[in-house]
Parts: C-alpha cells; structure tokens; sequence
C-alpha cells in the first residue's frame, strides 16, 4: 500500500516521510520559495518555524 500526498494546485506524490501519530506533533514550517523546474514540475524550499 502507498499513501500518496496531494497539496492541491501545487504537487501529488508517493510519500515517503516520518507518520506521526497524530499532527500536534509536527513543527510548524513555512513555504519560503516555490521555483518553477520545467512544466510540471515544483521545486518547493520548506523552512522549520522556531517554536
């Protein structure tokens, strides 16, 4: 079974990362840049909020 993530108008993939048990756990992050890397393709820099 593969659990895919959507964030809509932006990107779709098979997603590979940590699961949490529940999202009061994940830190806070901020999209600083989004580069375009061809037609369909995103380049999206992700930066960790300080809590």
């Amino acid at each position: 079974m593969v659990r895919i993530v959507e964030i809509l108008g932006l990107d779709r993939q098979a997603c590979g990362g940590t699961h949490l048990a529940s999202t009061d756990m994940a830190r806070r992050v901020c999209i600083p840049k989004v580069d375009n890397k061809g037609r369909q393709n995103r380049r999206v820099k992700v930066g960790i909020l300080m809590r």
